[in-house]
């Protein structure tokens, strides 16, 4: 048994004198097996997905990963639609209050599987897992800021899940860093992101 797995149980008999209580023996665990089972990421290291992490939180338990590869080239779809939940943003300084996770499956309620949400949702993780989404222009940011660790990216524009107004999207150069807003109708790179 590895060293990690063991040291819940070690931790969990210190406490306890016991390895099995009746909780734990009816399938509740308690509390601080949970909180010590939980691995740790740093970025760059191969995510529970099999991405590449790119961003932590929580001391490396929680954070993003990425796709290892693009999706692909898409438009952002939904040309002349408002997405109802999904902020209009009027400058590139001005925060999205949405996640990618939330703002990514109300694209696609409202536009149907709109191509760049669509391909991001649509993507089969290296471990199985279906939970991809288009990251808002925050993440993709940070995605941005990641890059030569992540890798794979192309010297081109990368679409986010943050929305300008009913005709554009916000998109980021993987060139030179600049956000902008793009034309729904323009193809921009895709790569799906996913939280841990």
């Amino acid at each position: 048994m590895k060293l990690a797995m063991m040291l819940p149980l070690l931790f969990l008999f210190a406490v306890t004198g016991h390895a099995q209580t009746d909780d734990t023996a009816a399938g509740v665990i308690p509390p601080v097996f949970l909180l010590l089972s939980d691995t740790s990421y740093n970025i760059g290291d191969e995510g529970p997905a099999g991405g590449v992490v790119f961003y932590t939180t929580g001391s490396g338990l929680h954070g993003l990963e990425a796709a290892p590869a693009d999706q692909g080239a898409f438009t952002w779809g939904c040309y002349g639609t408002n997405v109802a939940g999904v902020d209009d943003i009027p400058d590139s300084a001005t925060p999205d209050s949405n996640s990618g996770a939330v703002n990514t499956p109300l694209i696609v309620a409202a536009c149907g599987v709109s191509p760049a949400a669509g391909a991001a949702t649509a993507y089969v993780w290296p471990n199985g897992q279906t939970d991809g989404f288009l990251p808002n222009k925050e993440e993709l940011n940070l995605l941005y800021l990641q890059r030569n660790v992540v890798g794979g990216f192309a010297l081109s524009l990368y679409w986010s899940s943050s929305e300008y107004d009913a005709s554009f999207a916000w998109h980021q150069s993987f060139f030179d860093g600049n956000p902008s807003a793009n034309d729904k109708r323009g193809e921009n790179r895709v790569r799906a992101v996913r939280a841990f």
